[in-house]
């Protein structure tokens, strides 16, 4: 949520603020990159003194790659983990509740890159395995939604190649595939976008496919539309997933309200300057089962 602008972080904040007391026992879930510098105290302090620090107690938050730099600079122990403390095992940067019929699984992508032979560090296969354990216990008799920073899949910036999954994301995605979750949220692209359920082959599945939710728009810097982003080639200013309905809202600050049920979910984007001639957007989603088969695997 920092190197934004002042004003555009404190307007957030406090529509934020506005939407929690409007809906009393509501978590606020913080997408990553809550510190949008370098991961310095001073960051943190920043975060604090503006509309966002009142809340602070109220935001179960994920690490972003922000969040880290500090740490992978200085060797230092990442400022985040002291400032929100979301779990007994703090620095490991993963834990989950149950709210609303839904179990929630806050992930931390951050562990997840992989070596030149393409193997997870001791704390990404330690994350894997305690997301496969989450999964075997809750998938079956609830909703699951995973929470973490970097998107499994955009059309933005962020994106893999063609397309492709992201490899940050890719074994938690794939997991989360195998065993029917029903909602993925990230944030990392400084935008608002709502995909399509799809399999970790970036295939639109509406039976077990995985839709996702990607909210970077709690006051740092707008990243453009795709369409018009001029880092990226022409061939792919596009949205790769237009065709299934795919939504990107870009240079709208805002936030993600999200209302879970037993069985399904609504959500919709509110900004913080609504524009009248302009329907924000929404959309819902009902829960399902796993891939029945390994045919259905991809």
């Amino acid at each position: 949520i920092y190197r934004q602008t002042p004003q555009g972080a404190d307007l957030t904040a406090q529509l934020t603020e506005r939407l929690l007391n409007s809906a009393p026992g509501s978590l606020l879930l913080g997408l990553g990159d809550m510190c949008n510098d370098d991961g310095r105290p001073e960051c943190y302090d920043r975060f604090e003194q503006s509309g966002w620090g009142k809340l602070r107690d109220r935001i179960r938050a994920v690490p972003g790659n922000h969040d880290y730099e500090h740490y992978k600079a200085t060797g230092s122990f990442p400022e985040f983990f002291r400032y929100f403390l979301t779990t007994d095992l703090p620095e490991r940067g993963y834990s989950a509740l149950s709210a609303a019929g839904w179990r929630i699984l806050f992930l931390n992508s951050e562990i997840m890159a992989k070596d030149p032979g393409h193997q997870l560090s001791p704390a990404g296969r330690a994350q894997l395995a305690w997301m496969e354990k989450e999964l075997q216990q809750h998938a079956h008799r609830a909703c699951v939604m995973t929470v973490y920073h970097r998107p499994p899949f955009t059309s933005g910036r962020n994106g893999g190649a063609n397309g492709a999954l992201s490899t940050w994301t890719d074994a938690l995605f794939r997991l989360s595939y195998r065993w029917g979750v029903d909602l993925s949220l990230a944030g990392h692209e400084h935008f608002f976008a709502s995909l399509p359920a799809l399999t970790p082959a970036g295939v639109v599945d509406r039976s077990f496919g995985v839709p996702s939710l990607i909210g970077g728009t709690g006051g740092a810097v707008m990243f453009p539309d795709p369409r018009q982003d001029q880092t990226l080639p022409r061939i792919k200013r596009v949205l790769r997933w237009a065709a299934a309905d795919e939504v990107v809202l870009a240079n709208t600050l805002g936030v993600i309200r999200l209302d879970l049920q037993p069985n399904a979910y609504r959500w919709q984007f509110v900004p913080v300057h609504p524009d009248p001639g302009r329907i924000s957007p929404s959309g819902s989603g009902t829960c399902h089962d796993k891939p029945t088969t390994s045919a259905d695997l991809p």
